[in-house]
């Protein structure tokens, strides 16, 4: 993805670029540490592809149509919605499980992560935090479960 897809969609969901670009980069150094662990010829391209993006993102200066206003949400707000725990909203059994809103689950397939702080669906292979949920399930926007959450 390039930096000004990126700010972008931060305009148009109502989020600073500044807060917009701290999640890309928190994604893409995730990604890093996942393809990092394959340890393998592959996994490195992908790897040095986000170390790429990063650096684009880094360089990239923001042009005034998508620059902060206010009402917009702030990053400690996106901070604070992002560590929000899903376990919260999502009704997990005993054993960590409960049922995936992604597909039909004749028994529950969604388990919580706790290294992550995810919720993992291994049938359709999606992972939801809380702001993911509640878009999810509830039909919110972006904008709207941050701050949900972030209140």
């Amino acid at each position: 993805m390039k930096p000004q897809d990126t700010a972008r969609a931060a305009h148009d969901m109502g989020i600073s670029i500044e807060a917009a670009f701290a999640m890309r980069i928190r994604y893409l150094l995730e990604e890093i540490d996942a393809w990092l662990e394959i340890d393998d010829e592959v996994s490195h391209v992908y790897a040095f592809q986000c170390l790429d993006e990063i650096v684009a993102i880094k360089g990239y200066k923001a042009k005034p149509k998508y620059q902060n206003q206010d009402g917009h949400l702030t990053v400690s707000q996106i901070e604070a919605a992002r560590n929000a725990d899903i376990r919260s909203l999502v009704g997990f059994d005993r054993q960590g499980k409960a049922t995936a809103p992604c597909h039909e689950d004749k028994r529950p397939s969604l388990v919580f992560l706790s290294r992550t702080g995810k919720a993992w669906c291994p049938v359709c292979d999606r992972k939801f935090n809380a702001v993911d949920w509640l878009m999810e399930v509830e039909g919110l926007t972006f904008p709207e479960a941050v701050r949900r959450l972030a209140a």
